[in-house]
């Protein structure tokens, strides 16, 4: 009996996950044109596991429209059993409802492009469920005249407009004991749903046609129907229709531009720039061009995504849509738990820079603080959220500008040092083994493992943050100008804002006497006498610790909401308030921040050790499952699937992927590229002992996640 049950609930798995498949592939194109393979690959099925349900694809359609059918005429012979005055009014309203909890699928079936079959059956189904409630209601045949012509003529139309303007549920039906009493709210003209076609009522005005009727006494005089453009305000038919809230696009591009900007720029230039040094010498610049070279053709990617499809969750939901369901689930917790531990690390450092000017404050209050007042920004509004990272964003690109100008100050006009050595380029190349003192991998006598490759480990993290470029485009003003004009930019500011600023510091500081003690910024201006750096510099740093948790935040908010739309996360999730907030993914992914900054403060061996190892993987899987979901993004581009909002939609094939806004270059094959990169990334970590246990915890979570996705889909 228990073997049954479970091969029951696992064929019940198999068929929702093949019927969820097929609903969100028929969004994008024809069943003539959805192949088993496309489908088993979106359900994460295997063909045999396909053929085993459902002999071909037009099966698992009929399938899909039969219990959709078999679902409305259950539920409405039980709302008939108990004829009462009110039967007709409950018999709409409750077809209305159920349209409003399915309207993903229905979205689907009701096209005007899907069978018309199933249409004329489920509009004979309603139209003889009214007629039955109407005949046993006993009504005049005036009303049953209006009745029926909602059933005829305004079924589809509900159905159809309805379902395009993502419909919430209509207004209760107001039975015998909720009159409605004293003037409605008008329907004003902005929230007045049209209809497209004539003759047509607009979901919203069909079914307050028939609202008056159904929710009077049998007796009552029948109310005259006036909700139409010209209704007065305080007509009983009229009702308000409220839009559901939605995301606003409200980030223009200035916020975008340094938004990018800033995600380049971390404290890990500031101060994490000596350990690639120390590894690399001069060669750190080839490390950080060639990382850059690579986290560009990232971005690339991911930019050719938005742009034709800006959304919110960026890659969690490309690759939800393009890849599968699974695949979708892993990147979008993968980058929320990475940006939940990123800033975990950052708050918990926050109270240092804080201590640098008022010692007795302790760093949990410090970190509370700024907690709060992100959050409390975060809340107001994404535009908030863009003006506060623009501010933050300008500090970082003063300090890096004033750092260069300083630094070739003192290279032009020959100013002393305190080394003692004078300040030239040519330090690159006459110091200590030139400039590749290390070689491109070699052994020290402690077994350490130094060179210019080792050095791209440490460069590579230090590109973290640039892929919110993507997360942004779904609250874009233009994204199809701006994310192209941000995502161009990031090639120059790797350019500005490390090579050439590292190049300056090497420059004038030898790179063997950056040490790590105190920032190459600090040393740079310590160098030539001005010792007021180090407070400028905490200062910057303290806005840059702030930017990244304000970034954090903002990514996982969105992210949170993208995982509740797609079905990987909790409902509550999604949900928007009247600013286009997902307050509570805000507040879910702070609460959660909280707990792990308390866990660094009580355990910070393991938060630091085992916690971060996860940050440091886990931006690999991101990086990798971009370039993955942008292969599949083309390949059902050049199918046909292309998004119906997009330039590419009707197009197919060679024509499809000419039509891309803005190409990732050499598509074919610049993903393989950047994949067996990041593979050798991998593999050199293996080589450093700070960073492979972060390959060993890559593993583990990795399998935690795909866990994780099997028990969330089982449990549904």
């Amino acid at each position: 009996m228990a073997r049954e049950l479970v091969e029951s609930r696992r064929t019940q798995y198999t068929r929702r996950a093949l019927r969820d498949a097929l609903i969100e592939l028929l969004a994008d194109k024809p069943l003539a044109r959805i192949t088993v393979r496309e489908l088993c690959e979106r359900a994460d099925v295997n063909r045999s596991t396909f053929y085993a349900h459902y002999p071909d694809l037009d099966s698992l359609l009929r399938d899909i429209e039969e219990d959709t059918i078999d679902w409305v005429n259950g539920t409405l012979q039980q709302l008939l059993e108990r004829p009462d005055p009110d039967s007709v009014g409950r018999v709409i309203e409750h077809v209305c409802r159920y349209i409003a909890d399915n309207r993903s699928h229905l979205r689907v079936l009701m096209s005007p492009q899907a069978d018309l079959r199933f249409q004329q059956q489920l509009l004979g189904l309603i139209y003889g469920r009214i007629d039955l409630a109407t005949q046993l209601q006993g009504t005049d045949p005036q009303e049953a005249e209006m009745r029926m012509h909602f059933a005829v003529s305004g079924s589809i139309g509900l159905l159809q407009h309805w379902l395009a303007s993502e419909p919430t549920a209509p207004p209760r039906n107001r039975g015998p004991h909720h009159h409605h009493h004293g003037p409605a709210r008008p329907l004003t003209p902005a929230a007045r749903p049209s209809s497209g076609r004539t003759g047509v009522a607009s979901p919203p005005a069909a079914y307050n046609a028939v609202q008056p009727a159904f929710g009077r006494q049998r007796g009552e005089p029948p109310m005259t129907n006036t909700n139409h453009a010209g209704a007065p305000a305080g007509s009983a038919s009229d009702v308000t229709v409220q839009e559901p809230p939605s995301l606003r696009k409200s980030l223009k591009n200035r916020h975008i531009q340094l938004i990018a900007l800033g995600g380049a720029i971390g404290t890990g230039l500031f101060y994490g720039s000596s350990e690639s040094i120390s590894l690399a010498g001069p060669a750190i610049l080839l490390a950080y061009l060639i990382g850059g070279i690579a986290i560009f053709m990232i971005v690339r990617a991911l930019s050719e995504m938005s742009v034709e499809d800006p959304k919110a969750g960026a890659f969690s939901y490309y690759a939800t849509r393009y890849w599968s369901k699974r695949a979708g689930f892993v990147s979008g917790w993968n980058y929320w738990f990475n940006y939940i531990l990123v800033s975990m690390v950052e708050l918990s450092v926050v109270g240092s820079f804080v201590n640098y000017w008022f010692p007795n404050i302790p760093q949990w209050a410090s970190a509370a603080f700024f907690l709060v007042v992100i959050t409390a920004a975060n809340l107001m509004g994404v535009s908030k959220f863009g003006e506060i990272e623009f501010w933050f964003a300008i500090i970082k690109i003063v300090a890096v500008l004033a750092m260069i100008v300083g630094g070739v100050a003192v290279i032009a006009f020959n100013l002393p040092t305190d080394s003692g050595i004078r300040a030239s380029f040519a330090n690159w190349f006459a110091l200590d083994g030139g400039f590749l003192p290390n070689g491109v991998m070699q052994r020290t006598a402690d077994g350490t493992w130094t060179g210019l490759l080792m050095a791209l480990v440490v460069v590579m993290f230090s590109f973290g943050g640039t892929e919110l470029i993507g997360v942004t485009a779904g609250e874009t003003e233009d994204p199809r100008t701006t994310i192209p004009k941000a995502t161009n930019g990031v090639i120059w500011r790797i350019l500005v804002f490390y090579i050439v600023a590292l190049g300056v510091i090497m420059a004038v500081v030898p790179w063997n006497m950056i040490d790590g003690e105190s920032s190459p910024f600090v040393q740079i201006f310590d160098s030539i006498g001005v010792h007021v750096a180090a407070g400028i510099l905490n200062f910057v740093c303290l806005t840059a610790v702030m930017s990244v948790y304000n970034s954090g935040l903002y990514a996982n908010s969105r992210m949170l909401y993208s995982l509740a739309r797609q079905g990987n996360a909790p409902a509550y999730l999604g949900r928007l308030n009247f600013h286009g907030v997902p307050v509570a993914a805000v507040l879910t992914s702070a609460a959660i921040t909280v707990i792990a900054v308390v866990v660094v403060f009580v355990w910070p061996e393991f938060a630091f050790n085992y916690l971060m190892s996860i940050a440091t993987i886990s931006a690999i899987i991101n990086w990798s499952m971009i370039m993955v979901t942008e292969m599949k993004f083309r390949r059902v581009v050049a199918a046909g699937g292309s998004p119906h909002d997009s330039a590419l939609a009707g197009k197919s094939g060679r024509e499809a992927l000419d039509a891309i806004a803005f190409k990732l270059p050499a598509a074919r094959v610049t993903p393989w590229v950047v994949l067996a990169f990041l593979a050798m990334i991998v593999v050199l970590m293996c080589f450093s002992a700070s960073y492979r246990i972060a390959v060993v915890a890559g593993v583990i979570w990795l399998a935690v996640l795909l866990v994780a996705y099997q028990v969330t889909q089982r449990r549904r």
